[in-house]
């Protein structure tokens, strides 16, 4: 059976998964998924803006507990610091590749100042994805996904990533071309619109399910 329970009660998922197994995850643990999303909510700011888009970057390649306690030396400490920290994440490497992370981060520290209101969520939540593609160093098609998740709190687009790939396809890939991304991300939608539910929120209720761990999306 693809089905097991797990974290919470919850249901967890085994690929290959079906429409009815999604449909009973998401009937068991969405409202909760639609709690936290909601708490979360938009950024407002370009401070809460950057914070948010530097989860996403810092979690490249790095699993999500490594990824807060990176995040967590930025966490409090005021955009014009950020800098002094970038050594101690390059010296106590906590998550993969931190020379190019802190570069990305570095650069998305100097965009604020350049032209922070540019990384204001606006519009389209697509053209927002292409925005953090073209412009945030460091995201390509899954980051920028889940940046846009992370600022604006619920969104009509999803990060696919090598867990949302296998839930699918039944494969582990490492490598997810834009084609087959918008594809997966459709199937994702279409249970969103099956369920009433945003994109995001029925991305990340899936993506924990098949893990079997329950994550906030943002610590």
């Amino acid at each position: 059976m693809p089905l097991q329970f797990t974290f919470d009660g919850g249901l967890a998922l085994r690929t290959p998964v079906s429409q009815p197994d999604c449909d009973a995850v998401l009937e068991s643990c969405l409202p909760q998924y639609r709690e936290e999303a909601a708490r979360l909510g938009c950024a407002s700011t370009v401070d809460e803006t950057v914070r948010r888009i530097a989860f996403a970057i810092l979690s490249v390649h790095s699993n999500f507990n490594a990824t807060v306690r990176a995040w967590q030396h930025l966490d409090g400490v005021s955009l014009a610091d950020w800098p002094a920290v970038y050594q101690t994440l390059r010296r106590t490497p906590l998550v993969q590749y931190p020379m190019v992370k802190t570069r990305a981060l570095a650069r998305l520290h100097a965009q604020v100042y350049d032209d922070g209101e540019c990384l204001l969520p606006d519009g389209d939540d697509l053209e927002y994805r292409d925005y953090m593609r073209r412009n945030v160093w460091g995201l390509a098609w899954s980051k920028a996904s889940f940046a846009v998740m992370l600022v604006k709190g619920q969104a009509d687009v999803c990060c696919i990533d090598t867990h949302m790939h296998r839930l699918f396809t039944g494969k582990v890939g490492k490598g997810i071309g834009k084609r087959l991304y918008l594809d997966l991300e459709g199937r994702v939608r279409q249970l969103a619109e099956r369920h009433e539910a945003p994109t995001s929120v029925v991305q990340h209720c899936l993506w924990d399910a098949m893990r079997g761990v329950r994550s906030p999306l943002l610590p």
